[in-house]
This record gives C-alpha cells, sequence and structure tokens, in this order.
C-alpha cells in the first residue's frame, strides 16, 4: 500500500474544514446566546419585571434626538390626536381652538434646548388661538436627568405650576436633584409637598404613559410635535410654525 492512498493533511486543517468549523462556532455561539437572553428574561418576567422590560425596548427604539427641523415630514399624518390627550397632561392657550398642538419633548435633549426659546415665542404669540399639550419623552438611555426632570415638573404641575417651572429647566439648564428641588423654592411653591412627591416618584407611571402614547404615534425621538394630525419633528424655524399654523386654521375652517 502506498503512502499517498492517505491523506497528508487532517481535514480539519483543510481550508474547507477550518470554514466548516469556523460556521458550527458561530452557530453554536448564537444559540447559546439566544438561549441565555431568553433566560434572562423569563426571571426578569417572573420576578414581576415586565414593565423595566417594556421600558428598556421602549428606550432602544427610541435612542436618539431629532435635530432636523424639516417641514417635508409633514406628509406623515395620523387619524386622531384626541385620544392620547389625557387630562393630566399640562394644557396651555386656547382649550376649545380647533388648532391642537401635541408636543414630546425631553428636558435633557440639546434639541429640545435648542428648539425651545422658538416654542416659547409661539407659545406666548398663539396663546388665544392654540391648544398647547405637554408630553413627557424622556431618553434615559443617552439623558439620565430626563426622567428625574419630568417628575420634578409634574410635582409642579401638582401645585399649577408646570409652565413656570418648564421654563426654569430649560433656562437655567441644571438639572441636577438639588437644582430642581430650589427651582421650587423660586417659584414659592410648597417645598415639603413637591420634595415627597418628587422623592416618591408620584407620576413615574403618568409619563411612562407619554412614552407608551408617543410610540403608539410614531415617536422617533424628539422633540417631536403634532399640529391637530400632522407630524413635525426636530428645531422647527418660527416661520414653519407660522405656515402651518395658518394652514391648520384654514383646514378647520373649510
Amino acid at each position: 500500500m502506498h503512502d499517498d492512498q492517505f491523506p497528508q493533511t487532517p481535514w480539519y486543517k483543510t481550508g474547507a474544514g477550518i470554514t466548516f468549523l469556523g460556521i458550527l462556532g458561530i452557530f453554536v455561539t448564537l444559540i447559546v446566546g439566544f438561549s441565555g437572553l431568553v433566560g434572562y428574561y423569563s426571571v426578569k418576567i417572573q420576578k414581576g419585571q415586565g414593565e423595566d422590560i417594556a421600558q428598556s425596548l421602549a428606550e432602544a427604539r427610541t435612542s436618539f434626538s431629532v435635530k432636523q427641523g424639516a417641514s417635508q415630514d409633514t406628509a406623515y399624518t395620523i387619524q386622531d390626536i384626541a385620544p392620547y390627550i389625557r387630562k393630566t397632561d399640562p394644557q396651555y392657550g386656547n382649550l376649545t381652538s380647533p388648532v391642537t398642538i401635541v408636543a414630546f419633548i425631553d428636558f435633557e435633549c440639546p434639541y429640545c434646548q435648542e428648539a425651545y426659546p422658538t416654542f416659547e415665542t409661539l407659545r406666548q404669540k398663539y396663546a388665544d388661538g392654540i391648544h398647547i399639550i405637554f408630553k413627557h419623552f424622556p431618553l434615559d438611555s443617552i439623558h439620565p436627568s430626563a426622567t428625574k426632570a419630568a417628575l420634578a415638573a409634574s410635582c409642579a404641575a401638582e401645585q399649577k405650576q408646570f409652565w413656570p417651572y418648564y421654563q426654569l429647566l430649560f433656562t437655567k439648564k441644571d438639572l441636577s436633584t438639588e437644582a430642581l428641588l430650589s427651582y421650587a423654592d423660586t417659584l414659592g411653591l410648597n417645598t415639603s409637598v413637591f420634595e415627597a412627591c418628587f422623592s416618591s416618584e408620584r407620576y413615574r407611571t403618568q409619563i411612562f404613559q407619554d412614552i407608551q402614547d408617543g410610540l403608539d404615534l410614531g415617536v422617533r425621538g424628539t422633540p417631536t410635535y403634532f399640529i391637530n394630525t400632522t407630524r413635525l419633528e426636530g428645531v422647527i424655524p418660527l416661520s414653519t410654525w407660522n405656515t402651518e399654523i395658518i394652514s391648520a386654521i384654514q383646514s378647520q375652517s373649510l
């Protein structure tokens, strides 16, 4: 029998063998990883932490803020914004106006900060002609103080001071716990009531509902606004706001 009747190189050292083993290794790794993920979430659910999972998934889907102030997205419309306007939402302006603006805002978002002066001008300019509804949309995955600020603003709303507190959050730009508590004192709120509200995170469920409303409406980042049933995203110029509001008024009068 001649030596050349036997392969000189073991199969697992050949090009085909190495490729096969590589693919097999990747497959095994994926199976193990998936099994571990399923096991992890199973344990979380058994411990009653399903809401935490939902929150994490919501953050993963909206882990960015919106910069563009483009009007090209106004082609996106919804059927009806009314079901997402809740009695607990802070509101401003003419509550019977046919023009409704629903704003999804993150207090730590740099683009919400950039959009704030224009939106304030809009809020003051059209106070008697539009109805503004504020919705919290904190993106904790990139803005770790956003929910804390939302909780504090909700506690200010409990004492009928949401909009002045909202202004302080954007003008002072300090979202530390010490600053959030000091703003209540600045506005002359009942600080003991405010602190109890804030420390208990009384409005966390309400804020989570706002996030869910945003996801249901297709909100992809902050700031996002709905003028009646039309969506606008990002830092919107005042000229665009004027055009969209006039258009909304005209459409209601038809």
